[in-house]
Parts: structure tokens; C-alpha cells; sequence
């Protein structure tokens, strides 16, 4: 039996796993798929559910908690903190960020993914950005 599962919804950061149309759909929000999750886990005994994805203050922890969550996973919420290794640049894209500036992208491989709308993305679009040399393969339809 697994010691815990994690739910995420298409807020999550990252990429999502939706397809990119499917972020914005009702039935795929987390409040609406974390309940079946939870229910079905008790079926299975006492295994945790976790949800993630969005939780961004003590009002949606709450929120997950009455849902059936035992407990909430919240990442971009912590990178602008000093125990966090990445760049001070990054740190302030993050902490300067309003909600209207996190928005959903399809990634370089064509995945959605969810991040902070910079000048980048702009030139993503405009096909002007920096080639992107991946160095792992990590995912599938990327053939580097």
C-alpha cells in the first residue's frame, strides 16, 4: 500500500497532468477531484490523500481540509524564502508576481505548464528566445 497519495490539480506548478485544454475544465479543478480520491482511499484503509496544486493561503488549506485532504502540499508559496537555493532574480520574479501574472503555457515540449508570465514566454511565442539545450531527455515528446 502506498504511504500516501497526492492529488494535484491544474493549478499545480510545472507541468500539469492535463492536456492543455483540460486545465480549464470544471470536473478537472482539484476541489472537484480530490473528494472521489479521498473516498476511494478509504476504502483501502488509512492512506493519506494529499492535495496540491493552488493552495495558496490558509483559506484554501482549509478549504482542502474540509474536502477530505489530511494534509496540503504547497511549493511555489516557499521559493522566494532564504532555504531555497534558487537565483534572488527568481526569488523576486516570484514574491513581485500577481495573480494575473501566473498563467498556463504549453511548454517547449508541448506540455502545459504553469508559471510566472515574463518577457521569456513572450519570446517563446514571438519565436525569438534562446534555443533551449535540454540535457536529460526527461520527457518523452521532447526528442532532443
Amino acid at each position: 500500500m502506498p504511504d500516501a497519495v497526492i492529488v494535484e490539480g491544474p493549478l499545480s506548478g510545472g507541468h500539469q497532468g492535463f492536456k492543455y485544454d483540460e486545465c480549464f475544465k470544471e470536473e478537472n479543478q482539484l476541489e472537484n477531484i480530490l473528494p472521489p480520491v479521498v473516498e476511494e482511499a478509504k476504502k483501502w484503509g488509512s492512506i493519506p490523500v494529499i492535495a496540491a496544486g493552488g493552495i495558496w493561503d490558509y483559506n484554501d488549506i482549509v478549504k482542502m481540509m474540509e474536502l477530505g485532504a489530511d494534509a496540503v502540499q504547497m511549493g511555489t508559496r516557499f521559493i522566494g524564502t532564504i532555504e531555497c537555493d534558487t537565483s534572488e532574480i527568481m526569488k523576486n520574479i516570484i514574491i513581485d508576481a500577481k495573480e494575473e501574472d501566473i498563467k498556463l503555457f504549453k511548454s517547449p515540449v508541448g506540455y502545459p505548464a504553469r508559471g510566472v508570465k515574463t518577457h521569456l514566454q513572450e519570446m517563446i511565442a514571438e519565436h525569438t528566445a534562446p534555443k533551449i539545450a535540454c540535457i536529460s531527455n526527461c520527457v518523452t515528446p521532447c526528442h532532443r
